[in-house]
């Protein structure tokens, strides 16, 4: 057993070398080398993100590599093959998903956690990273109704946050375009699984209470309504009417007329 650990040790080692190669080979410049390693690198995460595999180690490394190439401050055709690398983790992570589990995938938790880092990092670039590898990633997202019930609201919370601190950054940059793009997204996957979000669940990391009630997401976007970042002010204040809508028994009322009739 300790020769295994060890051997499992030196593979780790290595996979931290190796995985980054890969990716920066998938989007070399000739044309023959990324025509090479591009199929290759995205069979080896379909094949690592099978749970049938007993080595975790070697699926997080690669996700670690993953996010590191989305935030790569170099080169942009790197970061955008991050993102879709990411995109295939989590379509993976899915289609491998036990059909007995009502839990969402542990490699799309441990995604989100890490790209949680990106949207609250100083560095504009990087929050703009987050933004290429959400948009990547969300149409898988919203095909495991488990996955969306417990990270949905705090998604949404951690992209309003790169929102308000997109506020000082280079218009040319296009961050907080991107972020809005991301929240309107976001936004219809929120009104289609509204039922779910309603209800209280315990494994939510965040809002457990739901759209509703003291602790609820409701609140959370009341808050920031007034917030003194504009955009997020704004798009915080659009969701929120929407929200409101959906809490209000009336389906004929407006959502600015709902919204304040759920405050009162």
């Amino acid at each position: 057993a300790p020769a295994g650990n060890a051997a499992a040790a030196d593979f780790g080692a290595i996979n931290r070398r190796l995985y980054p190669a890969l990716l920066r080979l998938a989007t070399d410049a000739d044309g023959f080398v990324r025509r090479l390693f591009e199929p290759l690198t995205l069979q080896i995460i379909h094949w690592i993100v099978n749970p049938q595999r007993a080595a975790a180690a070697d699926s997080m490394t690669m996700l670690d590599a993953c996010v590191a190439a989305t935030g790569d401050t170099e080169h942009a055709g790197l970061r955008e093959f991050g993102a879709r690398c990411l995109g295939e983790f989590v379509a993976y992570s899915i289609k491998h998903k036990s059909k007995t589990s009502s839990r969402s995938p542990h490699a799309v938790r441990s995604l989100l956690v890490r790209l949680y880092a990106l949207a609250r990092h100083p560095d504009g670039l990087q929050r703009l990273s987050f933004a290429f590898a959400i948009g990547a990633c969300y149409r898988q997202l919203r095909e495991d109704t488990d996955s969306l019930d417990e990270s949905l609201l705090e998604l949404i919370h951690n992209t309003l946050l790169a929102l308000r601190l997109a506020q000082d950054d280079a218009p040319a940059l296009g961050t907080a375009d991107q972020l809005c793009g991301v929240l309107a997204h976001l936004k219809k996957m929120l009104l289609r699984t509204a039922d779910r979000l309603r209800r209280t669940n315990p494994r939510r990391p965040m809002y457990k209470a739901g759209l509703d009630g003291p602790e609820g997401f409701a609140r959370y976007l009341l808050a920031q309504s007034v917030t003194p970042h504009a955009r997020a002010r704004l798009e915080s204040s659009r969701l929120f009417e929407e929200v409101c809508a959906l809490l209000v028994e009336e389906q004929a009322v407006r959502p600015a007329a709902a919204s304040s009739r759920w405050v009162a």
